[in-house]
């Protein structure tokens, strides 16, 4: 049985932190997200409640957080590689989650987001230690031609899969970091392709081959989007196989945030409806702007949940931005648009299956 959270009021929350929310300059930070793509809230009582959470995550980390913290240097700051830009402010010298961080790609993905002491100096760890283009003194074995060279690399990479272990650790640890490297050298892709840990130079060239052969399985778009930012400019070009399902739990988590306070206002009339709300809006437009960087994607299965599907129109489906958006991606080689719960029925005969696989698999040209 699932242990039950306490239940605080807010000036005991404010007595245990030390300080009280109103106090933090700009708390609400609307249109912001913290690591983990939960939108951060205006409401005084939700931000406490992240507050705490997030002091006594680090209060158990004790000793070992303060050791891995580093000196964030002068703020603001802007690392730009590539078409990619991260702006680092600190807002606030009170409070759990000081900095604010805007993720931007030239493409016009942005993603504000509103990240801890620790977890900024994750980025700034990675950021400093960032590949250059100075590499190890040349060895004979570069003296072969590139072709050459990539064969061996292609011997010497397995096809593998990658999921997220702990999610906890991924939101908190990995993808802060990953942030710091708009590249994508350093996200850790496979400990066990031992190619990638000889040096530098191996590493920066046999990356976009273990990309290409190592298929990814995510949870749900708000997993992919997360992974799409850590594996950088070498991941996004190079990523051949993906899988995740069609769903949002950051956005379930919201519409479960207004449907309480609709239930607890008696005087309004506002009604959320049932069909829309089990599709996913809160993420899936910055979900799109990534899928559409994945310049060699190939293989792309989503899974849509049985219930959408059987409850909503075709009409339906094509109307909502998500899936429209879904069907403006062009040239993948094979979609496969799988229904939860229903493996062994037929999928031909759901007119959005064939229709998404039918715009995505198509190119431009096909469809002039």
């Amino acid at each position: 049985m699932a242990r039950q959270r306490n239940v605080f009021t807010l000036d005991q929350i404010e007595s245990e932190l030390g300080y009280t929310i109103h106090s933090l300059n700009d708390y609400s930070c609307e249109g912001s997200f913290y690591s983990n793509l939960s939108p951060v809230s205006s409401d005084a009582y939700t931000t406490a409640q992240t507050e705490i959470d997030t002091y006594a995550a680090q209060k158990l980390q004790g000793a070992a957080l303060h050791h891995e913290l580093v000196d964030l240097g002068r703020l603001p700051r802007v690392i730009t590689m590539g078409g990619k830009t991260v702006d680092i402010q600190r807002k606030n010298n009170t409070g759990q989650h000081c900095f604010a961080v805007r993720v931007r790609h030239k493409s016009g993905f942005c993603l504000p987001l509103k990240l801890s002491e620790s977890e900024t100096s994750r980025l700034m760890m990675v950021k400093n230690f960032m590949v250059d283009n100075q590499y190890e003194p040349v060895s004979i074995f570069f003296r072969l031609p590139r072709e050459l060279r990539d064969k061996i690399y292609g011997f010497c990479t397995s096809n593998g899969e990658w999921k997220i272990g702990d999610t906890s650790t991924f939101n908190s640890t990995t993808f802060p970091g990953a942030i710091g490297d708009p590249t994508g050298f350093f996200f850790p892709l496979a400990t066990s392709t031992s190619v990638l840990q000889l040096s530098k130079q191996i590493r920066q060239e046999a990356l976009p081959i273990a990309y290409r052969k190592t298929r990814f399985r995510l949870d749900d778009i708000d997993d992919f989007i997360k992974v799409a930012i850590s594996i950088g400019e070498i991941g996004r070009a190079n990523i051949e196989s993906l899988e995740f399902s069609w769903e949002s739990g950051q956005s379930v988590l919201l519409l479960q945030q207004q449907q309480h306070q609709i239930e607890e206002d008696k005087s309004s009339s506002d009604i959320i409806d049932d069909n829309s709300s089990k599709l996913p809006s809160l993420h899936v437009l910055r979900g799109i702007q990534l899928l559409k960087e994945c310049s060699r994607l190939k293989n792309l299965r989503i899974w849509l949940e049985n219930e959408l599907v059987s409850r909503t129109s075709f009409v339906d489906l094509q109307k909502d931005p998500g899936i429209r958006g879904l069907s403006s991606i062009r040239g993948i080689k094979r979609v496969e648009i799988n229904i939860l719960n229903i493996p062994c029925e037929p999928l031909g005969q759901y007119e959005i299956v064939k229709w998404l696989r039918t715009k995505m698999e198509s190119t431009d040209d096909e469809i002039r």
